[in-house]
């Protein structure tokens, strides 16, 4: 049995929900598309419980957060490298076809991992192509056990391992003080909607520092005080005005969201860990 019969209302449902949270309504499919994508992956027995997924569309499927992402990132849990083939066979089995339309020849491979730039996908609503990007890296392996997680999309649930809460935080801050970005800042700025436990901030400075050493983008005499500081003083006249920060709710803005970030200073040392 198909499932085209169910497809008329799916389209009419998912149209219906993308204009209710008032996003754009590719940004909208591709946030559950990620997640399709996770749960392929996470199935295939070369591959299920070797990755744990991360980054922006993972606080949108798993932490409730507004932001909707364009791609997926996921870890070797191990640090062990995967193959190209692996992957393309995970996302070309008759169940993937109902989502993978198909998997652009071109990648990317480094030392760091392997970069998909372009999955083409079934929409979900009939109406456009949807692309998204696919990144694994393997430059470290996690600090902390990744976490199973189910999330329910189209009224299936779908499983796949999740790194830890606690370390997507240390390195959602090594990225902020990294780069600075608008969508670092307000990934942050949701991060504390939760608060942190008394174990949590007993633990977050090792992990922040463990993130910071590996981070070979950081020069070893950076004084990361002062780029943390560049970066607040830079966003308080560019904060979301980039439009690369894609939300289903209204933008709060900097002046709500800046004492979220700032009250993060105080985990990063001044200089980079050796």
């Amino acid at each position: 049995m198909t499932d085209r019969p169910e497809r008329p209302n799916l389209r009419r449902e998912v149209v219906r929900a993308a204009e209710t949270a008032s996003a754009p309504l590719d940004d909208f499919e591709r946030a559950l598309i990620l997640g399709q994508i996770a749960g392929l992956l996470a199935a295939h027995p070369k591959i299920g419980g070797r990755v744990a997924f991360k980054g922006g569309a993972i606080m949108n499927l798993i932490d409730g957060s507004p932001r909707l992402s364009r791609d997926l990132d996921g870890a070797m849990v191990t640090g062990r490298r995967i193959i190209e083939a692996i992957v393309r066979e995970a996302l070309s089995t008759p169940e993937a076809g109902k989502i993978v339309k198909r998997i652009e020849r071109f990648t990317m491979l480094g030392k760091k991992g392997l970069r998909f730039p372009v999955i083409a996908c079934h929409p979900l609503s009939g109406i456009d192509e949807i692309t998204v990007t696919l990144s694994i890296h393997w430059d470290a392996p996690l600090i902390l056990k990744a976490e199973p997680e189910t999330v329910v999309i189209n009224g299936r649930g779908i499983t796949f391992l999740v790194v830890a809460r606690l370390e997507r935080l240390a390195e959602k801050i090594r990225a902020f003080v990294d780069r600075g970005l608008d969508r670092d800042a307000f990934d942050l700025y949701h991060f504390t909607m939760k608060g942190l436990s008394a174990a949590d901030v007993t633990h977050l400075p090792a992990l922040i520092e463990q993130k910071l050493r590996e981070d070979d983008q950081l020069p070893a005499d950076a004084d990361l005080h002062a780029l943390f500081d560049g970066h607040i003083a830079r966003l308080a006249k560019t904060f979301g005005l980039a439009g690369g920060l894609v939300l289903i709710r209204e933008l709060p803005d900097w002046k709500t969201v800046e004492p979220h970030v700032r009250s993060f200073r105080r985990f990063i040392p001044r200089a980079k860990p050796v």
